[in-house]
């Protein structure tokens, strides 16, 4: 049976952070457990170096190098989709809309687009909103008829890690209070230079120890890594962490940005003080601390280090309230969603 060529841009950068590659790796690996395909990944130089350290490709596979500017991958991409032979286009990223999709349908059999925002219309023969706050009657007007909808929590992504951490049975919300570090993240980026000023204010602030979880790209990565040697008992900083599951697991607590993460954080039960950190943060991230889900704190321009301090340590002394969010968390995600989706673009 021949290979189904799957072209997928998905871009990692400081700026966009780098959920939407994870994603789409969590994705292609089961794309490869049930069909028979072929992948070209559309990225950046970061995304690159991710895509090799994640032993996703084979020599079968390849990557069409992007540029860091959302705009100019946008045209590479239009542009050089003719000479690729894909069968199926997936497209991951906030800067995708109709007009561009419309350009790179006649290039392929199936286009699937990830949207996170429902605040664009699109062309494509499947839409996936895999954030559990989604709404599907918010597409009604972006999407054309012959679209087939995924949205919500039986279709977040969640990779085989944290997968395998729920099957085989995470802390329960009682256990979870004896734990002691603190998962600290913002994901694969550090556009406005937070990470530092976040582990400093969680040393002063908690005795607890911190487990974190960064890229090595960012620019305060050499501070960080100066810290973490002057403080080898608080701090156990990993760079491009392969483990991030079994961090997050090993702990008390997150205090770590909202995005793809959130969704990883409930899957394992894990309460957060969950940081917005960019504007497209904001709903899911409130939606989540309106249902009892986690904490939120406001992270974007302007925040400061007494708010950020009395937040953490009001969330460590509050024990039930963190319990109470673990047993919330376990209910929201089953952890399946990326075996209902790989279903649905291979039978499409």
């Amino acid at each position: 049976m021949p290979a189904t060529t799957i072209v997928i841009s998905a871009l990692a950068c400081n700026l966009i952070g780098t959920g939407h590659l994870r994603r789409m790796i969590t994705l292609s690996r089961v794309l490869q457990q049930i069909g028979t395909v072929r992948l070209c990944f559309h990225t950046t130089e970061l995304g690159e170096r991710i895509l090799a350290d994640s032993g996703l490709l084979t020599a079968e596979d390849s990557i069409l190098a992007a540029s860091d500017d959302p705009a100019a991958g946008v045209a590479q991409l239009i542009d050089r989709l003719p000479d690729l032979g894909a069968d199926i286009v997936i497209l991951d990223n906030y800067f995708w809309h109709a007009d561009h999709e419309n350009q790179l349908a006649p290039n392929c059999r199936l286009l699937v687009v990830v949207d996170d925002l429902t605040d664009r219309s699109h062309s494509a023969d499947i839409l996936l909103n895999p954030n559990p706050n989604a709404n599907a009657a918010g597409y009604a007007a972006r999407v054309s008829d012959r679209c087939t909808l995924l949205v919500g929590a039986d279709y977040c992504l969640i990779g085989e890690a944290f997968r395998h951490l729920r099957n085989a049975g995470v802390p329960s919300p009682a256990d979870r209070l004896r734990l002691r570090p603190i998962f600290l993240s913002l994901g694969g980026g550090d556009p406005n230079q937070d990470m530092l000023r976040l582990t400093e204010l969680a040393l002063a602030t908690t005795d607890r120890p911190l487990s974190i979880a960064t890229g090595s790209h960012i620019a305060d990565a050499p501070a960080l890594a100066a810290l973490a040697a002057r403080t080898p008992e608080r701090i156990e900083l990993v760079f491009d962490s392969p483990r991030v599951a079994e961090q997050m697991n090993g702990s008390a607590f997150a205090v770590a940005a909202g995005g793809t993460m959130t969704w990883e954080r409930a899957t394992l039960g894990l309460p957060s003080l969950s940081l917005i950190a960019a504007d497209n943060q904001l709903e899911a991230t409130l939606w989540l601390e309106n249902l009892g889900y986690h904490t939120a704190f406001d992270l974007r321009p302007n925040w400061s280090d007494q708010a950020f301090a009395e937040a953490l340590g009001a969330y460590d002394a509050d024990e039930a309230l963190r319990q109470q969010q673990a047993a919330a968390s376990l209910t929201l995600i089953d952890g399946a969603g990326a075996a209902r989706v790989a279903s649905t673009i291979l039978s499409r």
